[in-house]
Order: C-alpha cells, then structure tokens, then sequence
C-alpha cells in the first residue's frame, strides 16, 4: 500500500463513524417531525393528512410498534375497521407487552370473530390483571354476548382498581341499564335499587368539566325508568348543551338526534320542538369535518330530515313551515336539495305554481340546474301535467345532456308513459356514474311494473341502504314484498317506517292486512280491517279487503261491509264483484244475479259485469243464458280476464266442445270468422289438444292484429307446451303482460314460460303471483294455476308444496284437462316427500 492510500483509508476510518451518527440523527429528526405533524393534523380533525405523515413515519421505523398502533388508531376514527385491525396486530407482534393495541382491537372484532375477542380479554387478563380497562374490555364483550353477571363483576373489578375512573363508571351504569333491560323482557319490575345504583356510577363519572357520554347514558337511565321522564328530558338538554359548551359538535349532533327521537316515541312536542331547533342550528359541512366516522361522512339527509321535521311541525302549529324553510335558504342559498326541499314542501301545499317558479328562479341562478328541472319534472309528473314535465326535460336536455340528473328527468318520462325497458336502461346509466337513493328506488319501480321481483327487491333493497329512514322508500318496499307475499318483510318493512318517525295512513295499514292474516295472526288482521271502517266512508279496497279476507269465515259481516260500501258507490265493479263472491259463497245465486241485473241495465256493455253474470249462471246450471253472456263479454273485449276458460267449460258441461269447434271451423272456411272469433277457435283446438291447429290460428290472428294481447299470450302459452321457440314465447308473454296488467292467466303464462326455460326460481314467483291474483276476487285460483306452480315448486326440490298445491287442484277441479297429469305428479311429490327406510 502507497503512503497516500494508507492516508486515505484512515481518513475513511475516521469519518464513518461520523457519518453514521449524523445520518441516524437525520432520521431521527424527521421520524419526530413526522409523527408531530400528524399529532397537529389528527387533533385538527384532518386524519387524511394524519395518515399520510403516519405512513411517512413507518416508511422509516416499519418495526416500531408505536407508529403501527398511531395508524390503527386513525384508521379506526375514519371507520376502516379492517385495515386498522391489521396495524394493530403488527404492534402487538412488534412489541407483545403493549396492551393498548390488544384492548384496541377487541370492540373492533367482538361482534364478528367473538372466539378471537374472548382469547384477547383472556390474554389481556393474564397480563395486566391489575389495569382496569382490562376488566372493563371484560366487561363490554360479556355485555356484547348478553352475559349480564360477568358483565357486572367485571365492571365492579375495574371500579375497585381505580374509584376515580371516569370510564369505569360509566361502563357500569351501561351494565346496570342491561340488566333492567333483561328484568323487563321477562316481564318483571326491575328493582330501583338498579336504576340508582346506575345513576350513582355517572354522578362519578361527571365529575368536572363535564361528560356528555355519562349525561346521555343519565337521560337513557331516566328514560327507562317509569316516572322520571322530566328528569330524563332535563338530561338530554343538559348532554346537548354541555357537548356545546365544550364545542363538541360530533356530540352536539349525536345527542340532539337521540333527545328528538325520544321525544318523537313518547309524544313530548316541547322536548321534539327544542331538539329540532337545536338541529337546524348545525351546519352539516361543519358536523362531516368535526365528527368523522366514515370515509366520505355526510350527514346532510339526517339534517335534512330534521329540518323538514322542524317545517312540519312549524306548519302544523303556527301555519309557519316556509318561514323555516326560507331562513334555511337565507344560510345556504347555495344548496340544492334545500330548494327541492322548498318546492316539495309548496307543491304540498296545493301551490304546484309557486314549487316550479322556485326551481325556475333557483336553476336560473345556477344552483344545480339538472337537480332543480329533474325535481320540476318530478313535481309536473305527479300532477299530471305531462307536457309541462316534457318542457322541463328539453330544457335540461338542451344544457345538461347526459348528466344523471338529466337521465333521471328522462326516466322518469319514459316510466310514465310505460316503456319499461328504457326506463331501467337509463336508470342503470345514471347508477354507473352516481346511483342515489332515487335511482335505485326509480328502477325498482321499473322492475316492479315488469313483474320482476327479484330485481325490484335489490334495488329497492339499495335504495333503503342508501337512505334508510326515507318514508317513499319504504313505502315501495313494502308494496314490492307485498306483491312478491313476503309477508314476514311488509311486516318488518312497516316497523323501520314507524321507527323513521311516518306516520301509517290508512293505505299504509291496510297494506298489512293480508300479511296478518297469511301469518296466522287473523284477530290483528281483523281489529285492523274494523280499526279502517270505524273511521267512516271506508275505501273501496278497505271493503273488498274485508270480503277476501273474513269472507270464508263470517260472510254476514262481510257482505254486511260490501253492501254498506255499495250504497256509496252503487257502481263500483269492484265492490259489485265482492258482493257477488260473497253471494256465490252463501248460494245466494237469485241475490247475485239481480244485482248484477241492475248494473247490467246502467251498463249493458260492460265485459266485466257480463262475464261475472255468465260465471254466476253456470253455477246455478243455466248454461245457455251464460254462455251467451261469456260470448258477448269476448266480443265486447277479448282480453276480458277468464271469458275464454270461461266459454270452454261451458261447452264442456254442454257437450257442445266438438259442435263449438265444428260450427266456427265452417265459419272459418267460408271467409266469415272475424279475428276475435278466430281466436276463440284457437282456444278450443288448444283445448282440445290439437297444438298444430291452434298455433296455425293464433298466427293469422297476430298477423291480422298484432296488438291482440290475448292472442299474443295464448300463442306464447302454446309455444311453451310444444317447447319450441322459448325465447319468442316469452317476448309475447311478456309483451302480453305489459298490455294486460293483473290478468291471473296471463301472469301464469309468463310463469309457465320461465318454467319451460328452465327459470324455476322466477316461474314460482311469478305463478304465486298469479294465484294471489286469482283469489283477490274472492273465489278459488283455477286448478290449472295450482298446478302449474306445483310443478315449478316440484322443479326447485320443494316435494312437500308442490304437493298441496297438486292436491288443491285437484279439489278445485278433478277434470281439469291436465288432472291427470296432476295425479301423477302428486304421486310422485308424495314418493319424493318420504325419507328412505332404514
């Protein structure tokens, strides 16, 4: 080695370890800085910055158990569980003796992986058996699996290691409301003992300055406790001042919230007023940036509701509701959903004018043209002023063309004038881009009126999601699980609208007529059914509700209920329908037909009436007077629900099938047979087996007249027998279906189509749906209803109802044309239905 290498390889020598240091101090420093900056960043509120210095601080220190516990911590106040949960398991394996990252993560798994939060609350307990926020983590996991004694010992531990924890008492007046919670679900009288006990733990616990939580917890206690609802009252106006005074908006807002939800339960209109103003006093830009729960957190629907509350009320008691809304808008001019808010609440008022005038002024402005003409389209819609609702639609197009809320504005034109598909198409749009409460319940609808259950239920199933206490909402959703006679949901369904603080009208209430009665409960069914007539001029679906209901079981009163309505509204078909099933049920045929006689006279040419007239005469045996009656009822209007099966069975109980078929076949040659009649015939070669024949018919029928809905549904029914052109079948059912509407058979055909496809699932609900249908009028569905959802039932595995609904066929009818194919389908469900021997 030179003498200069040697000089170099010395001073190389001296300088590392200095270089060294000076870099380690470097890190260091900008370790500290990092972690300060995001210390000032998270007591801001600004946990997005925060994470980004924590991130920045781990890149540096990625095995400091510290910084993996900060990040967890921030994760968790922005409402990312997950992650958190994950940077809390590295603290723990980076340093196993800390305990705070243990104590973070069990309320964070405790209500989904509870075998790992018990063996962390045992972990715990084993190392720091003297820290009493152990024994209260003890303490809130038994509470969380309903173990209210362990619950208590823990909590009383955790208040012997430490008298003075504010948390600790706390936790056990939680406990202490648990276990009078229990006492009352075993119907019996907590003791007082418990209630002071509880109140005791939050004298404690609101010490000075002052605990929000343990004065809402106090206001809860008194709540609970029978006669103290002014104290408890006081409480909840002394949690939200406090949460005021010490500039806790997040609190502020969370315990004015649960103040006008008592209040609203228990009919308290000065604690309701006093919650509601103190909610209409907070900004909900201010609330997202102070309480921060979830990414994205938006609290302005929950405000929203409050302030409508608020108008309500003030319009109810000092007829001053828009002076509420125009002091909204002198704070937040800018605000489009409060000018729709506005508008609503104008049009509700009868001024439909003044609603448009304002969404005009505000979109001239420049606050959200597309929201505010899409909500003028809206408004116009409802009042049926549809060319107005167009005019809307061009203005916004011409400006706005494919924003979602123009989109929107042009479903909702295509849904009013029924074209269904494009409806859904453009809502799915709208969905990509921005879906909203609105779109999601605009394509249920679309669904709904499709007949696509299934569909119509995940949508609106989304739109409850993303608005969950939206009274429209739910009243759609009830109607869809309604039509779909998921009882259990309407039932459910109507609860979380009473829980969103609507009131049920009349309609509401009725809706859950039928459900009671299908889940056995038919004494409430009842006492509601007599809770809607006592409150006079009952409606017409009340009346015809009570028919298809307690007909079967107290005729009397039920024609005594239709016959009351009738003398209001003596020309209702409904009504007259009710009242001629309840005839027929009572063999009061003479009764049955001069009624029908009379409206037939003010009403000669009324399919309707004339159909029920046939039906009625074939059951007292004049065939010849019904079948001329079934006969006009089809000329008059051939897609008449049940003129056709109606027409076949009487020339069956004639024996004049072959002479029918014959006398119209010579018609036919001679170039005489009009279209209808045409289709009659098909309808008899289908009858009678002769499927070539009859689809040779039905096609120059629909060639004749391609709107001929009965014809198209026919057709579509005879190509799903043959099992040919599947995909054509349905287009016609469906098509059908939409010119047809609630027409029992010809639901049933689009159910049997979807079971010929293949559709098991669809083809139940959609022949459910057909049978529900059928017996709304009072009688019993067609056995060849019954039957085919016997065998859609039998395709899913469901041996046991296809069963009943084979047997119920049969009874309905045991020479039905498909009865023995129904036989032997019940054999075989039976056969199926029977678990193997031993």
């Amino acid at each position: 080695m030179t003498r200069q290498a040697g000089l170099r390889a010395l001073l190389l020598a001296l300088l590392l370890p200095a270089a060294l240091l000076v870099a380690c101090a470097s890190e260091q420093e900008r370790l500290d800085r990092h972690l300060a900056e995001a210390e000032k960043y998270a007591e801001a509120g600004q946990t997005r910055e925060a994470l980004i210095e924590l991130r920045s601080a781990l890149k540096l220190r990625p095995q400091s158990a510290q910084v993996n516990e900060r990040i967890a911590d921030v994760l968790r106040q922005r409402g990312r569980y997950e992650e958190a949960v994950f940077f809390y398991r590295e603290a723990q394996r980076l340093d196993p003796q800390r305990i705070e990252p243990l104590l973070a993560e069990i309320p964070l798994i405790a209500g989904v992986d509870g075998a790992r939060a018990v063996e962390l609350v045992e972990q715990a307990l084993e190392r720091a058996p003297g820290d009493p926020r152990v024994h209260r983590r003890h303490s809130e996991l038994a509470l969380l699996q309903r173990d209210t004694e362990q619950a208590l010992a823990a909590a009383l531990t955790a208040l012997e290691l430490d008298p003075e924890d504010v948390e600790s008492s706390l936790n056990l007046a939680v406990v202490q409301r648990a276990r009078v919670r229990e006492h009352r679900l075993r119907d019996e009288e907590p003791p007082e003992e418990l209630f002071r006990s509880a109140l005791e733990a939050l004298e404690r616990a609101d010490r000075e300055p002052g605990s929000v939580p343990a004065r809402l917890e106090r206001a809860r206690i008194l709540a609970s406790w029978e006669g103290h609802r002014e104290e408890a009252a006081a409480a909840y106006r002394s949690a939200v001042e406090l949460a005021a005074r010490q500039e806790r908006l997040g609190l502020e807002y969370a315990a004015a919230e649960e103040a006008r939800s008592w209040a609203r339960g228990t009919n308290q209109p000065k604690l309701l007023r006093w919650a509601l103003e103190r909610l209409f006093a907070i900004d909900p830009e201010a609330l997202a940036e102070a309480a921060v729960v979830t990414e994205n957190a938006d609290f302005s629907p929950q405000l929203r509701q409050a302030w409508l509350e608020l108008v309500q009320l003030e319009q109810q008691e000092k007829q001053a509701g828009e002076a509420v809304l125009e002091r909204l808008l002198e704070r937040r001019p800018e605000d489009a959903e409060l000018h729709v808010l506005h508008a609503r609440f104008l049009a509700a008022q009868g001024r439909l004018d003044d609603a448009l005038a304002r969404l005009d002024q505000g979109a001239a402005r420049g606050v959200d043209p597309p929201q505010l003409l899409d909500e003028a389209v809206r408004l116009a819609l409802l009042a049926g002023k549809v060319p107005e609702a167009g005019a809307y639609l061009e203005r916004t197009r011409k400006d706005h063309a494919g924003d979602p809320r123009t989109l929107m504005a042009e479903a909702r034109l295509a849904l009013q004038a029924a074209r269904l598909a494009e409806a859904a198409e453009l809502l799915r749009r709208v969905n990509d881009v921005r879906e909203s409460a609105e779109s999601h319940r605009l394509l249920a609808m679309a669904e709904l009126r499709g007949r696509n259950l299934a569909a119509a239920t995940k949508e609106i199933d989304r739109a409850v999601q993303l608005a969950p206490a939206d009274a429209e909402t739910l009243r759609l959703k009830a109607y869809i699980h309604h039509q779909a006679q998921d009882w259990s949901a309407v039932i459910a369904t109507m609860r979380a609208l009473r829980r969103a603080g609507a009131t049920l009208t009349p309609r509401d209430r009725l809706l859950l007529v039928r459900p009671l009665y299908a889940l056995d409960q038919a004494p409430a069914g009842r006492a509601l059914l007599e809770e809607l007539l006592a409150q006079g001029n009952a409606s017409v679906e009340v009346a015809v509700a009570y028919a298809l209901n307690e007909g079967p079981s107290d005729p009397a009163r039920a024609a005594e209920v239709v016959d009351q309505a009738l003398g209001r509204r003596p020309g209702e078909l409904r009504l007259i329908l009710a009242a001629t099933s309840l005839d027929l049920r009572r063999d009061r045929l003479d009764r049955a037909l001069a009624r029908l006689d009379g409206a037939l006279q003010a009403n000669p040419t009324n399919a309707r009436l004339l159909l029920l007239r046939a039906q009625t005469l074939a059951r007292a045996e004049r065939f010849e007077q019904a079948e001329r009656d079934a006969r006009a009822a089809f000329e008059q209007d051939p897609d008449v629900p049940g003129a056709l099966p109606l027409l076949l069975s009487l020339y069956r109980a004639q024996d004049k099938l072959d002479e029918a078929v014959r006398q119209l076949e010579e018609t036919e040659q001679a170039g005489l047979l009009t279209t209808r009649n045409r289709a009659l015939l098909g309808q008899l070669h289908l009858a009678l087996g002769d499927l070539d024949r009859a689809r040779v018919l039905y096609e120059a029928v629909l060639r004749e007249d391609p709107g001929l809905a009965v014809a198209k549904n026919d057709l579509a029914y005879l190509l799903a027998r043959q099992g040919d052109d599947l995909d054509r079948a349905l287009r016609l059912a469906q098509e059908a279906q939409e010119e047809l509407g609630l027409n029992p058979n010809v639901v049933d055909t689009l159910g049997f189509v979807f079971l010929r496809k293949g559709l098991a699932g669809p083809a139940v609900e959609q022949l459910r749906y057909a049978v529900s249908l059928a017996e709304e009028s009072g009688q019993e569905a067609p056995a060849l209803l019954r039957y085919h959802l016997g065998l859609a039932l039998r395709a899913l595995g469901r041996e046991a109802e296809a069963a009943q609904e084979f047997e119920k066929a049969l009874a309905v009818d045991p020479n039905f044309p498909d009865a023995e194919a129904a036989r032997r389908e019940l054999e075989a469900a039976r056969a199926a239905e029977k678990p193997p021997a031993s």
